[in-house]
């Protein structure tokens, strides 16, 4: 795996789920606590990657929810940090009030040396706009020149803080496999966008961020990969220390490439291109981190 800093840790066995007070707190007085939510997980440990795996699934079930990802991080693709985390996972529950009852039960443990729970809840643009976008595949074709002289790009006239490092791109593009991947966006955005141009606006730091997300979806589908999950998230409910990705976010987004070399594929679509003013306008900070899926059968 690339882009680790490795951290000594005992492995230990820890509950599965924050404290039920700590998810009351979170949804409970501004949510209605019968909808959906999820929790995404990070992970470090030293146990093997089908043995997690199991642990989540059978905390899920005994929680009535379901584990929606498992997944590998192969690298800290935007950031600055440390990088200390082994597995990403998000297990989502029917309700607010099925996750507070999960998390009564200290029972339901899982072997790790470090961990990281966040919550969320899903927010994903319109199944409708998402097959009209899946339409642009056939412009991803036209596109597509194969991946014998792919350039190392580096997006201009973003902050360097928005946008991965030369060597963080060069570690991209050497991974040559044939299988999917997965982007895991750490999003949090500018009361108002501030453009680099000077140009006098009234947008939020989000509405700028998402005339660049309508931009970037669609690319991403003409590319064959799609959304898979993303939502409003907040600070952490079990913290998993000093990492890259510490903190609050505003949105955890998950997106799924056909492989790793489409996500440097993304500088071939011209209008992907030109969003790139909105979302280093709206942005405060960003983080991101690649992952894979883990064969734990």
């Amino acid at each position: 795996m690339s882009g680790f800093a490795k951290i000594a840790y005992a492995t230990m066995s820890i509950r599965a789920y924050p404290s039920a007070e700590k998810l009351e707190a979170k949804f409970v007085p501004s949510k209605d606590a019968s909808q959906p939510v999820e929790l995404f997980y990070l992970i470090s440990t030293t146990s093997e990657a089908a043995r997690v795996k199991r642990q989540l699934t059978a905390a899920a079930h005994t929680g009535g929810a379901e584990l929606r990802f498992f997944g590998r991080i192969d690298q800290l693709l935007i950031g600055e940090g440390k990088q200390p985390w082994h597995y990403a996972a998000l297990i989502r529950f029917s309700s607010a009030k099925a996750a507070i009852q999960a998390a009564r039960d200290d029972s339901v443990l899982i072997d790790v040396d470090r961990l990281a729970i966040y919550p969320i809840r899903e927010q994903l643009p319109p199944p409708l706009l998402l097959a009209v976008f899946k339409l642009l595949r056939v412009v991803g074709k036209i596109l597509d020149t194969g991946d014998a002289n792919l350039p190392v790009y580096l997006p201009g006239g973003q902050r360097p803080e928005v946008i991965p490092s030369a060597d963080q791109m060069k570690a991209r593009a050497t991974d040559t496999r044939e299988c999917p991947v997965y982007c895991i966006n750490f999003l949090n955005y500018r009361d108002r966008a501030e453009y680099t141009d000077g140009r006098p606006t009234t947008l939020s730091g989000t509405d700028a961020y998402m005339r660049y997300g309508l931009r970037a979806i669609s690319a991403v589908r003409a590319l064959g990969g799609c959304p898979m999950f993303g939502g409003l998230a907040g600070a952490a409910l079990v913290d998993g220390g000093d990492s890259a990705v510490s903190g609050a976010w505003h949105n955890i987004i998950i997106v799924r490439y056909p492989t790793p070399r489409a996500i440097l594929k993304l500088t071939d679509i011209p209008w992907y291109n030109a969003g790139h003013v909105h979302r280093d306008a709206g942005l405060e900070n960003t983080a991101l981190l690649v992952a894979s899926e883990v064969d734990s059968s």
